[in-house]
């Protein structure tokens, strides 16, 4: 059957052949396939169904799409369960000059001559098909609720395989997100395979090794897009910079002194005082602003696409703490040579267990031996920490801690399945990822935390901790005895635990109307199944994991940022939270800088303003010593040799700015 480019004749060419149309699709993950997807295209009608596993998670979706004679979607409706197990129910019909639409997260209506498109929340991939194709079709098209969708064609390909041949180009589509989404199309302009660093998507029939070439193809699409942002975005400073007239916070006393310059070269800071000057300089005037270290990300998976998110917030430095090989060392030298923008990289190896629960991002075992051979392969290659995962052996862990330690490596990670954190910490865990994990260690003894228990136990429980208790109170003082760091997550704890379909969630509540339409549409969906006589439970132990910071820094157990979450935006959460538990803001800021640089080995040369070190540095509009709430306001971000304002990045990825950026 031959498809016209439109969908009008796509449907009536589909109606008239003696069967329907069905696209099936294998989803693959690094070790091998991890789910299915299929379209049926039928009439008028289009069924899709998308089952994928990964790390625990299911995601489940039934679709139905209904198009008129003229190939526009008149109705839409999906079923299903969500990654982490919210229920998802969506609907959107168009008749009699009436659009309307209803999810778990929201529902509206306005006037329509049902030629405008809806953009679902969720979607099998039936009407994110036909979205996409009229995109093609027209360049762009605009959305209900809100919006518009663009799609940029960017390459050609022809896949052979035996008598098979498939004439693929590769689309852009940008407008419904943070950063755009590739796609690769037939020459009907339907969905032929999507890529990503672990894995991907495959029209069936077609061998894996398409996906690989597929995929090296997009990655040089995609870092042409940022390279060119980063050519309009960053300004290099060509030989001095002098900031004048500054207030600067000494992270290590926690002192705001102002009316001070400071002179940057060579990535560096080459002086601090006053009035001081250079015939070489290029001077900013930076009275009224306050300057602080560069921030750090301390719980990162990196992509390319999120470098501007993270130095728009000021954040400098990201520890990734899991992520395929060739995708973080490929991030980490685009970062480091200004090749597009983007944090530090520090980089720390993954480990799990093959099992059906397994992780399998990066590193996976099947013995012990294995194991060790993959610590010595992390060291091998420059990492600088090893992160264990839930499937992990107990008894693997002491080992393997004595063999990261004999290597100069550090090692964290979540509990492990059947494992308690004191355990844990025992034998030889120098950091705790995830703040639920820390209290399983009180709630219930030998949890599988491969599945979802990891967050129903502390969901349900945790508000009913006692933090006074002499059990609390001893696991602390272990904590402190072995320095063990943690790494709480809080911010995507009171996300996950505070989500509510239909409101937006508390997490984001001073952000939300500063992002993307679909984006705030997304925050207000549900992300764990929590039931409605649950939720006082849940929000108790939100709060009580955030009460746990406090209890933390005031014993001298190490605490880092670190988010797992959104980018950039995330991250100011998180350490606004910290404040909200009572820290104050100028532990907050050596919490967020000095002593996060610490953590990875790296404050002789990063983590406060001190003459020496380098020029990784950020003006804040306002105090954040006396108002927290203006940590969001950056106004100008230097890395190294290079200057960026933030304005210019947030309103590059649809963000509006939270503060007016220096002139430059």
């Amino acid at each position: 059957m031959k498809i016209t480019t439109t969908i009008l004749a796509l449907l009536f060419a589909t109606s008239l052949c003696a069967k329907p149309l069905q696209l099936d699709y294998v989803i693959y993950d690094p070790v091998g396939e991890s789910g299915n997807q299929q379209i049926i295209i039928d009439g008028s009608s289009i069924t899709s169904s998308l089952y994928q596993t990964w790390n625990n998670r299911v995601v489940d979706y039934k679709e139905t799409t209904e198009v008129d004679e003229m190939g526009q979607v008149i109705s839409f409706q999906v079923k299903g369960t969500s990654a982490f197990g919210a229920q998802i129910e969506e609907v959107y019909r168009c008749d009699a000059g009436t659009a309307s639409w209803k999810s778990t997260a929201e529902s509206g209506s306005t006037p329509s001559d049902c030629k405008t498109y809806y953009l679902p929340l969720d979607s099998a991939g039936g009407a994110t098909m036909l979205l996409n194709k009229a995109a093609i079709d027209k360049g762009s098209v605009d959305l209900l609720p809100s919006g518009a969708l663009t799609a940029t064609k960017l390459n050609q390909v022809e896949l052979v395989e035996g008598d098979k041949r498939a004439n693929l180009t590769l689309y852009a589509f940008s407008g419904t997100g943070f950063n755009p989404s590739f796609v690769w199309v037939d020459e009907e302009g339907l969905r032929f395979a999507t890529y990503w660093s672990s894995g991907g998507s495959l029209r069936q029939g077609w061998d894996r090794k398409h996906l690989e070439t597929l995929g090296e193809i997009e990655k040089a699409a995609e870092q042409q897009y940022y390279e060119e942002l980063a050519a309009k975005m960053a300004v290099p400073i060509e030989s001095e910079l002098l900031l004048k007239n500054v207030a600067i916070v000494d992270v290590k006393t926690g002192v705001r002194t102002e009316g001070r310059d400071v002179l940057l070269a060579d990535g560096k800071i080459t002086a601090i005082g006053s009035n001081l000057s250079s015939t070489d300089a290029r001077i900013i005037d930076a009275k009224g602003q306050t300057l602080i270290p560069g921030m750090w990300e301390m719980h990162g998976h990196l992509s390319i696409g999120q470098g501007i998110m993270n130095i728009a917030a000021g954040v400098t430095s990201v520890r990734d703490i899991g992520n395929e090989h060739e995708n973080i060392m490929r991030v980490e030298d685009l970062f480091e040579n200004n090749t597009i923008i983007g944090p530090t990289v520090y980089r720390s190896g993954f480990i799990d267990k093959l099992s059906p629960y397994a992780s399998k991002s990066s590193k996976t075992a099947e013995s012990l031996d294995e194991a060790l051979a993959h610590v010595d392969w992390f060291a091998d290659r420059g990492y600088g920490q090893i992160k264990l995962y839930s499937s992990i052996e107990p008894e693997w862990v002491k080992p393997l801690a004595e063999r990261a330690h004999a290597r100069g490596m550090r090692i964290s990670g979540h509990i492990p399945a059947f494992m308690t954190a004191e355990e844990a910490v025992k034998a030889g865990y120098d950091e705790i990822q995830h703040m639920n994990m820390l209290f399983l260690n009180f709630l219930e003894k030998n949890i599988d935390t491969r599945t979802k228990l990891r967050f129903t136990i502390p969901g349900t429980e945790g508000g009913n901790l006692d933090l006074t208790s002499q059990e609390v109170k001893d696991f602390v003082a272990l904590m402190k005895e072995k320095g063990t760091v943690v790494d709480p997550t809080i911010t995507i704890i009171n996300y996950a635990f505070n989500a509510k379909a239909g409101v937006s969630n508390i997490a984001f509540n001073d952000v939300a109307a500063h992002l993307p339409p679909s984006i705030q549409r997304g925050i207000r969906q549900g992300m764990l199944r929590i039931e409605e006589h649950e939720r006082e439970a849940y929000s108790a132990s939100a709060a009580n994991m955030n009460r746990m910071i406090k209890v933390l820094h005031d014993a001298g157990v190490q605490v880092i940022p670190g988010t797992d979450f959104y980018n950039g935006i995330a991250y100011h959460s998180e350490l606004k939270s910290y404040v909200a538990a009572g820290i104050s803001e100028a532990d907050v800021l050596r919490l967020a800088t000095l002593d996060a640089s610490s953590v990875v080995k790296a404050e002789k040369m990063t983590g406060s303003i001190e003459v020496g070190k380098a020029a990784d540095l950020v003006l804040i509009d306002g105090n954040p010593l006396e108002d927290f709430s203006v940590i969001r306001r950056t106004t100008l971000v230097i890395k190294g040799q290079q200057m960026y304002q933030p304005d210019r990045l947030w309103q590059s990825i649809g963000v509006q700015p939270f503060a007016k950026s220096i002139e430059l």
